[in-house]
C-alpha cells in the first residue's frame, strides 16, 4: 500500500464507511451483511490508499463465506448480472475498479504486440542518429518503432527525451516519404512536466538542427508545446473526458512522459481515446514514486523490463541491434520495453550514484558506505537528535546566494537559474519536518540574519513560492515555482519562467492557489532536476513511513550536490523498503 495519499484519515474513513453502509443495508443475510460491510470498507480503504483490491487471505478469508451468501452484491467475473464488489480470484475490487484494470490490461497487450514493419533504410537511419555511445538509446529507438506500443524507462540523465526526440524524427520522416503529415501529440500527468518535456524536446530539435542530424522540414513537425493529460483528453468537470471510443484523439502519435505519475483510470482514458492506428510512446522512471491516485501502472509494465522474448531477440538483431536480454517468458509488453542504464547527469560511480544505487538494490551497507563517503564531495550528512531542534541553518543557507542576488539587482534570468538550482525536499506537509515546519522555520532563520525583512500585508519579497492549481489562460501550472520580487512602482511581483522558457512576471492577485515554497515535498519535486539538493528525513516516531521509492525520487533530483537532514544513526530499513500497490495487473500484463 502507498505511503502517503491526499485524503485526510477521517475523510477515508467516512468515504469508506460510506459505502459500506449502503451496501450492507442491501444484504439479505446476516451473515452476509456483516461480510459486505466489513469488505467493502476495506476495499474503499484501500482504494483511497492507491490500491485497486484486496486480497481476502490471512484474517480477510473469514469473509469469503458472508460474501458468498450474496451474489447479487458480490460475485466473480462473468457470473451473471454485474455487481457492485468483484471477487477475482482472491482478489476483491470496486467494480469499477475491476472492469478498468481488466480493459487497460487487454488494450495495452493488444497494442503492443500490434508490429510496425521497418521501413527502408531504418537501420542506417538509426546509427546516423546514435553514436557507438548511445546503443540502449538506439535499441529504444529500433523497439519503439516496430511496435505500436513503445515504452521507455530510465533513470535521471539517461537521455529518455533525446530518445524520443530522434524516435519522431524517423517517424516523420518516414510519413513524409509516404506523403503523410502525422499529427503529434506531446503530454505529461501535470502541467509541470508537461511544460519541461516541452522544452527539452526544443533543445533536443536545436542539437539535431545545428549537427545537420535531420531535415528542416522533419525537425518543424516536432511539437513544440506539450499538453496536460486532462487537457488533451478534454476533462469534463463530472470527470469524464470529450476524447473517447466514439471520439478519438487526432494525432497519429501521443507521447506521455513522467508516466509513473499516471494512475489507473487516466491511463484507461488515455487509450480508449487513442485512434485505431495510433503510435503510442511512453516515457518515465519506472523506480520513481507512483501515481499518487490508485494504480501503479508504468511500474508493472516495466516488470522484468530489459528481456524480451527469443523471437523479438531475432527481430533486433536483423536490425543490427543486439538485445539486452533474453527469456522465454517475457510479454509482448516485455518485448515492447526498452531500458536506458548510462545516466548523463552524475556519474554511477560517484557518491550520488551509488547512493541512488544502494537505495534501489536495498543494500544497506552500500548505501551507508555512500552516505559516509565524501571521495567527491557530493554527499553531506548532517545527522540530528530528533529530541533536540532541528538545524534548520543548513538548509536557509542554500538560499543566501538567491537572496543576495536579488538585493544587488541581478536580471530576472539570473534569479530564475538561482531559484532553480536548489531545492529542500521532505516527505511531509505537516509537522516540524513537513513543508509546513521547514517554510516558517526557514523564513524565521533568513530574516532573523537579515537576509530578508519581514512579509508586512504581502507575500514577502524574496519568499519562493509554489503554484498549486493550474490556470490555462495564464499559463502557469500546478507545480511551477516562481520568487516574489519588487516591480518597478515597488509592488510585489512574482518572476516566473514562462512556458517559452524567458522570465515573465505575474502580480501574485492575479495567481491561482499558491504557497510558500523554501520547502517542497517530494512529491512535487519529480520531474524536476536541481544543482543542488537538500532532504530532510523525518524521526520513524513522527510518521512511520517511507519507501525505497520516495528516496530514490528524491535523491536523484540532485544533479552536482546532495546535503542529507537525517536522524542520528544508520539509514532506517524504511527507506530501503519498496511500496506494494495490491493489484491483479502484473498477472493480466505479462501473464
Amino acid at each position: 500500500m502507498s505511503t502517503q495519499r491526499p485524503q485526510s484519515a477521517d475523510t477515508s474513513a467516512a468515504l469508506a464507511q460510506q459505502l459500506s453502509a449502503s451496501l450492507a443495508g442491501r444484504a439479505l443475510t446476516a451473515e452476509g451483511r456483516e461480510a459486505v460491510a466489513a469488505a467493502a470498507y476495506a476495499v474503499v480503504q484501500a482504494f483511497l490508499a492507491g490500491d485497486t483490491c484486496i486480497e481476502l487471505d490471512g484474517h480477510r478469508a473469514s469473509l469469503l463465506p458472508g460474501l458468498a451468501c450474496e451474489p447479487a452484491l458480490c460475485a466473480a467475473p462473468g457470473s451473471g448480472s454485474p455487481t457492485p464488489l468483484v471477487l477475482d480470484g482472491r482478489r476483491l475490487y470496486l467494480a469499477r475498479l475491476w472492469q478498468t484494470e481488466v480493459g487497460l490490461a487487454t488494450r495495452l497487450r493488444a497494442l503492443a504486440a500490434e508490429h510496425c514493419a521497418p521501413y527502408p533504410g531504418m537501420t542506417a537511419a538509426l546509427h546516423t542518429l546514435f553514436d557507438a555511445q548511445a546503443i540502449d538509446q538506439r535499441r529504444a529507438c529500433a523497439m519503439a518503432l516496430t511496435r505500436r506500443l513503445g515504452i521507455v524507462t530510465g533513470g535521471p540523465g539517461t537521455g529518455k527525451t533525446t530518445t524520443v526526440a530522434k524516435l519522431l524524427v524517423l517517424l516523420i520522416g518516414d510519413a513524409l516519404a509516404r506523403e503523410a503529415k502525422p499529427v503529434v501529440a506531446l503530454t505529461a500527468p501535470t502541467g509541470k512536466a508537461a511544460a519541461r518535456v516541452a522544452e527539452a524536446l526544443l533543445t533536443a530539435r536545436d542539437k539535431m538542427l545545428l549537427g545537420d542530424q535531420a531535415r528542416p522540414e522533419v525537425l518543424e513537425l516536432l511539437p513544440k508545446k506539450a499538453s496536460t493529460l486532462h487537457r488533451l483528453l478534454g476533462s469534463r468537470p463530472d470527470g469524464s473526458f470529450r476524447h473517447g471510443p466514439g471520439n478519438p484523439l487526432a494525432a497519429h502519435v501521443v507521447v506521455v512522459d513522467e508516466c509513473s505519475m499516471v494512475d489507473l483510470r487516466l491511463f484507461d482514458a488515455l487509450l480508449q481515446a487513442l485512434r485505431p492506428d495510433a503510435h503510442l510512446l511512453l516515457l518515465g522512471d519506472s523506480n520513481q514514486l507512483d501515481a499518487v491516485e490508485a494504480g501503479n501502472v508504468f511500474g508493472t509494465l516495466c516488470e522484468g523490463a530489459g528481456s524480451v522474448t527469443p523471437a523479438r531477440a531475432a527481430e533486433l538483431t536483423a536490425l543490427d541491434i543486439a538485445p539486452q536480454g533474453i527469456a522465454q517468458d517475457a510479454s509482448a509488453v516485455n518485448d515492447a520495453t526498452a531500458v536506458l542504464q548510462h545516466s548523463y547527469r552524475f556519474d554511477k560511480l560517484g557518491a550520488i550514484g551509488r547512493l541512488a544505487a544502494a537505495v534501489l538494490a536495498r543494500h544497506a551497507t552500500d548505501a551507508e558506505a555512500a552516505l559516509s563517503s565524501d571521495a567527491d564531495g557530493r554527499i553531506t550528512r548532517i545527522s540530528y537528535d530528533p529530541q533536540k531542534a532541528l538545524p534548520v541553518d543548513a538548509l536557509a543557507q542554500g538560499f543566501v546566494p538567491l537572496l543576495e542576488a536579488l538585493r544587488a539587482g541581478a536580471t530576472d534570468a539570473d534569479l530564475l537559474k538561482m531559484l532553480d538550482d536548489y531545492r529542500v525536499l521532505t516527505p511531509l506537509r505537516d509537522g516540524v519536518h513537513g513543508i509546513e515546519g521547514l517554510n516558517r522555520a526557514i523564513e524565521q532563520l533568513l530574516v532573523a540574519a537579515g537576509h530578508m525583512t519581514p512579509a508586512r500585508g504581502g507575500t514577502g519579497i524574496g519568499r519562493p513560492v509554489l503554484v498549486t492549481r493550474n490556470d490555462h489562460a495564464l499559463q502557469v501550472f500546478n507545480g511551477d515555482l516562481g520568487l516574489v520580487v519588487s516591480g518597478p512602482d515597488g509592488a510585489e511581483q512574482v518572476l516566473f519562467r514562462g512556458p517559452d522558457g524567458q522570465p515573465r512576471r505575474i502580480s501574485p492577485g492575479r495567481l491561482p492557489a499558491f504557497e510558500r515554497a523554501f520547502a517542497m515535498t517530494i512529491h512535487k519535486s519529480q520531474g524536476s532536476e536541481s544543482t543542488r539538493v537538500a532532504i530532510v528525513l523525518p524521526p520513524a516516531g513522527e510518521r512511520e513511513f517511507g519507501s525505497r521509492e520516495m528516496l530514490y525520487t528524491a535523491i536523484t533530483r540532485a544533479k552536482e550536490s546532495l546535503l542529507l537532514l537525517m536522524p542520528e544513526g544508520p539509514l532506517e530499513e524504511r527507506w530501503l523498503r519498496a511500496s506494494e500497490r495490491k493489484s491483479g495487473l502484473v498477472g493480466r500484463l505479462h501473464g
